[in-house]
C-alpha cells in the first residue's frame, strides 16, 4: 500500500506557469516566509472564506463554482514528477493528518465523456445539479433575500430554527459544502493529457492554510542549487528538501 497511498499531501506553486522555474521558487519563497499557503487575492486574517458562482457558465466545465480554496495532491513522492508537469517543480508538503485537521476534504470527482448526454450520468448528471441549483436560489433564495429574510447563523450540528434558517443553511450546504468539491474530467482522455485530473487525487481546504516549519514535511525544489538557496534563507527546513526526482519513462 506504501506505493498507492502517501502520508504527506503536496502543494505545488506552478499551476499558472509549470515550466518558469523562476516564479516558481519566488512564489515557494512567498509561503515559506509568510508560513501561509493562500488561494489568489487572499489577505489572511482579513479575507472571507466565500464562494462565486458563474450563472452563465457550466459546472460540466469546471469554471460554474469559484470557491476560495487551497489544494493538495494525494500523491507518493515517487510519482511526483508526473504531477509536476501540470504544477511545477516546486512546493511543500504536509501530513495528511495535519491537513485533516485544517478541513481538507477530497474532491468529488465527476467522469464524463462524449456519449454520456442523453444519460442520467457525466455531463448530465452535472447539468441536472446545475439546473437543481439554479431553481433552488431563483425559487426560494433570490426571493428571500429581496424581502430582506431574517436569518440567524446558527451552531454547527444544530436545527436551523425558521424556514429562512432553513433555506439559508441548505443554500450553504448545496454550494460551499458540495458544489465546491465536485471537479469534472474527461474520462475518455490519456492520464497524461493536462485536462485529465482523476489522477491527481486532490483534496481542498476552502480558506488559507497557516504552518509552522514543523509542520511541513517536505519543502520540494527542481535542482540542488534552489535546495541550497532555500536552505541558507530559510535553515528550519535544512533536513527537509527534496529534489523533485526525474519522472520514469
Amino acid at each position: 500500500m506504501n506505493a498507492f497511498l502517501s502520508d504527506e499531501f503536496f502543494h505545488l506553486v506552478g499551476w499558472r506557469h509549470p515550466g518558469d522555474d523562476a516564479a516558481n521558487m519566488a512564489t515557494l519563497r512567498a509561503i515559506l516566509n509568510d508560513q501561509c499557503v493562500k488561494y489568489p487575492g487572499c489577505i489572511p486574517g482579513q479575507s472571507q472564506t466565500s464562494i462565486t458562482v458563474w450563472p452563465n457558465r457550466r459546472l460540466s466545465s469546471g469554471d460554474m463554482i469559484v470557491t476560495t480554496c487551497t489544494c493538495y495532491c494525494d500523491i507518493p513522492v515517487e510519482n511526483l514528477a508526473f504531477h509536476a508537469r501540470k504544477y511545477g517543480r516546486f512546493g511543500l508538503s504536509f501530513h495528511r493528518d495535519f491537513l485533516i485537521l485544517a478541513g481538507a476534504r477530497p474532491v468529488i470527482y465527476v467522469p464524463m465523456r462524449d456519449d454520456d448526454k442523453t444519460t442520467i450520468r457525466g455531463t448530465a448528471l452535472l447539468d441536472d445539479m446545475q439546473a437543481i441549483y439554479a431553481t433552488f436560489n431563483s425559487r426560494f433564495i433570490e426571493p428571500m433575500r429581496a424581502r430582506a429574510g431574517n436569518y440567524r447563523k446558527r451552531t454547527v450540528t444544530t436545527q436551523p430554527a425558521t424556514k429562512d434558517d432553513t433555506l439559508a443553511a441548505v443554500h450553504v450546504l448545496l454550494g460551499f459544502r458540495f458544489l465546491a468539491y465536485v471537479k469534472p474530467y474527461n474520462s475518455q482522455l490519456r492520464p497524461d493529457h493536462p485536462h485529465y485530473y482523476y489522477s491527481e487525487r486532490e483534496w481542498r481546504i476552502t480558506n488559507y492554510l497557516r504552518f509552522t516549519p514543523s509542520d511541513v514535511e517536505h519543502v520540494i525544489v527542481s535542482t540542488a542549487e534552489d535546495g541550497a538557496a532555500i536552505v541558507n534563507e530559510f535553515p528550519d527546513y535544512s533536513a527537509k528538501i527534496v529534489i523533485l526526482p526525474a519522472e520514469s519513462d
